[in-house]
């Protein structure tokens, strides 16, 4: 458990057909991280293509399928609404070596996490997103500041597609964003990956 949550930007590669796993790999090529969840088709076609992730990651996280991130090696696991109870996947991870995060949306789940001695918690949406619409309202800046006076990792998600939003995130002082949508277009991930300052992100916790 010596690989740490990199700072910087990650790229979440989520329903992910294992045919279309080389050419994401590609476009997510300059990520500080890749995180792999809400995996397609049966589970020998998910670990097929959390397999081939695996073996060009930066660093690997899983989301809530411990026996996915266990068998592929992965860096971490991260718990969320769909997981295994958090409780017993900080456990698994803890046992396997492998670096534990959470999902969270509130000052509750924000609390949950750090009582479970998270690595890291991925926080959003921050900004309006077509995933979350009409479920979970985007947190905005002054949503997203109280977790960041919380001494862990923070990894904002959500709508996250221009490089002025990744360099505003970087000032705020979270520890690495994430984008989805934009991780399958090699152009535009490029730019978000080279609006991250040099100097931003650090070690919380």
């Amino acid at each position: 458990m010596d690989r740490l949550p990199p700072a910087g930007v990650w790229a979440v590669a989520s329903a992910l057909p294992a045919e279309e796993a080389a050419s994401w790999m590609q476009s997510a090529a300059p990520a500080a991280a890749w995180t792999f969840r809400m995996p397609v088709g049966g589970e020998l076609q998910a670990a097929q293509c959390l397999r081939a992730l695996q073996q060009q990651a930066p660093w690997l996280a899983v989301h809530g399928q411990s026996d996915l991130a266990f068998a592929a090696k992965a860096d971490a696991v991260i718990a969320g609404a769909r997981s295994l109870p958090w409780d017993e996947l900080a456990g698994q991870a803890q046992n396997e070596g492998l670096r534990f995060g959470a999902s969270v949306h509130d000052a509750d789940e924000l609390e949950r996490a750090q009582g479970l001695g998270a690595d890291f918690v991925v926080v959003g949406p921050v900004f309006a997103t077509p995933s979350k619409q009409g479920i979970l309202e985007p947190l905005g800046l002054e949503g997203l500041r109280p977790f960041l006076q919380a001494q862990v990792r923070v990894v904002a998600i959500g709508g996250i597609e221009s490089p002025e939003q990744v360099a505003t995130l970087a000032e705020e002082g979270v520890h690495a964003v994430a984008a989805l949508r934009a991780a399958r277009d090699p152009g535009r991930f490029a730019e978000l990956c080279a609006a991250w300052p040099t100097s931003a992100g650090g070690s919380r916790g």
